[in-house]
């Protein structure tokens, strides 16, 4: 009798463990994290953990009735887990505090599970930027079409962002994550940028959607001064060449003549060739624009930029990709062809266009 209830429990317990590892099967992301929540892949014996696009780590798992066993650096990790429903959450087995929680669902990216948790439809540009810099330390702001704004992931007003920053040094680099909607109006954005600089928040990464629905971005530096103050008297003096850009609604303006989005381009990369670190450019962007042409504007110029030093490096290296060079090249590259690229405001615009 009681070998038969030891037979009968092991086969409960094994059929616990297959139906647990079944449910475990599937993609998991970072419960209510919202400023850069890993993904997490799991097959019925392993699970793979990605930031972002990037896969950053694989594991094999075994389970034990309620215990969760991993290597983790050569060492045996043990943990309880419960799952209740789509959340899995691990348990501290000291203490029974809960270690981390993940939530279950087809969620593409950290933006669609935004969406799905916040209710709202925030529709990012269509763009092929960069990688995302920075995951580690990160604020995350998204903004919807009608300028509804979360600071990592709470509902704030826009003028109260300031506030929402924690402090941290001068020489700390913290990277703010820019989720805005395509159809976000310039003006909006400048509310927002204004408060990150108030703040002292310099760098901001608008994030871009590429063609494999993967999340990139577009990696700036904002200016010390608000778009209401003059950008101009913060600037050296110099006697480089200036390409002075207006940017409309249905038109794009350099140095007073209207062209195309391509001629920009063209424009752009010619005189960063000939004039190399002896060139300034200024744009001024109409603030009835909406955030997708404002982004893709500026990406046109920066990919000027991009084109003319992995020239500039396949040529002199026999290597394109300068920025995975040895820092001492790459820093030679980008100080010889240095992004001197400024926003201006209306004011700023008419007092260059009309200098004498």
């Amino acid at each position: 009798m009681k070998k038969s209830i030891f037979i009968l429990l092991a086969v409960a317990t094994l059929f616990s463990c297959v139906e647990n590892k079944k449910q475990l099967t599937g993609t998991w992301i970072e419960k209510d994290n919202f400023r850069n929540p890993k993904t997490f892949k799991y097959t019925e014996n392993s699970f793979q953990v990605y930031e972002g696009k990037y896969l950053v780590e694989e594991k094999i798992f075994i389970i034990k009735k309620d215990t969760f066993i991993t290597d983790n650096y050569k060492e045996i990790q043990k943990c309880k887990f419960i799952l209740t429903g789509n959340i899995l959450s691990f348990i501290n087995l000291n203490n029974d505090s809960v270690m981390r929680s993940y939530e279950k669902g087809q969620f593409k990216n950290s933006l669609d599970y935004f969406n799905y948790k916040k209710k709202v439809n925030i529709i990012i540009p269509k763009q092929d930027s960069e990688e995302i810099r920075e995951t580690e330390k990160v604020n995350s702001i998204y903004c919807d079409s009608s300028g509804n704004t979360y600071f990592n992931g709470e509902k704030v007003n826009i003028r109260d962002l300031a506030s929402q920053f924690k402090s941290h040094s001068y020489s700390e680099i913290i990277y703010t994550l820019m989720y805005c909607d395509r159809n976000l109006s310039l003006s909006k954005l400048q509310e927002i940028k204004t408060q990150l600089i108030e703040s002292k928040n310099y760098y901001v990464t608008y994030i871009t959607l590429n063609k494999e629905n993967q999340l990139e971005g577009v990696n700036v530096r904002l200016p010390p001064v608000v778009q209401s103050q003059s950008i101009l008297d913060s600037i050296p003096q110099n006697n480089y060449e200036n390409l002075i850009c207006q940017i409309t609604k249905d038109k794009i303006e350099l140095n007073g003549k209207n062209v195309t989005s391509e001629q920009l381009f063209k424009t752009v990369k010619d005189k960063i060739s000939e004039k190399k670190n002896e060139l300034n450019i200024y744009a001024f962007f109409d603030n009835k624009l909406n955030y997708e042409t404002y982004l893709k504007v500026i990406f046109n110029i920066r990919n000027a930029y991009y084109s003319v030093r992995k020239e500039y490096s396949k040529d002199k290296f026999g290597v394109s990709d300068y920025e995975f060079m040895d820092d001492s090249i790459s820093n030679k590259i980008m100080d010889m062809y240095p992004m001197r690229v400024f926003e201006i405001n209306e004011n700023d615009y008419k007092r260059l266009k009309y200098a004498p």
